[in-house]
């Protein structure tokens, strides 16, 4: 299994200079917060997300849970076509979380499906959702909602 999320809630984009810089708002971090104590990382997972800060906020709590860090990802960033992290998705390691935002999230998630991948339950693109996303020999065969940080159930 390997985790997509979409990073949790954030300031008003409008709300600086520099939309690459916007932090989680009180909110996101306690959905952050759930996302690190509803996920596990299997040895060899890792920890990759998109370089905004938004989304680094969003799995740190989860690398620190398992003393890991966050590796950046320029594929998982809000400008990036869909492909890149579709590739991404078949390359990395078993039980990998991958942290994105909602530009690409809808045309990675419809690309899985395009492709044959069964969705699972209902499809949501909220701040804070984690797909979870079943592969077998690197290629996406299911993809469901794994997890709503603003209401987890885990």
């Amino acid at each position: 299994m390997i985790y997509l999320v979409r990073h949790a809630h954030a300031g008003d984009r409008r709300s600086g200079p520099d939309d690459r810089l916007r932090p989680l708002s009180d909110q996101g971090r306690r959905e952050a917060a759930s996302i690190a104590s509803c996920l596990d990382l299997q040895d060899g997972a890792l920890v990759l997300s998109s370089p905004r800060t938004r989304c680094v906020q969003t799995v740190e709590p989860l690398a620190e849970r398992f003393g890991r860090t966050v590796e950046i990802c320029a594929a998982l960033d809000e400008d990036e076509p869909a492909p890149g992290v579709v590739q991404l998705v078949a390359e990395v390691p078993d039980g990998s979380v991958l942290c994105t935002h909602g530009t690409p999230l809808r045309p990675v998630i419809e690309a899985f499906v395009a492709a044959g991948a069964r969705l699972d339950g209902s499809a949501s693109w909220d701040k804070g959702v984690v797909w979870g996303l079943e592969r077998i020999d690197g290629r996406v065969v299911a993809a469901r909602v794994a997890l709503r940080a603003a209401s987890p159930s885990c």
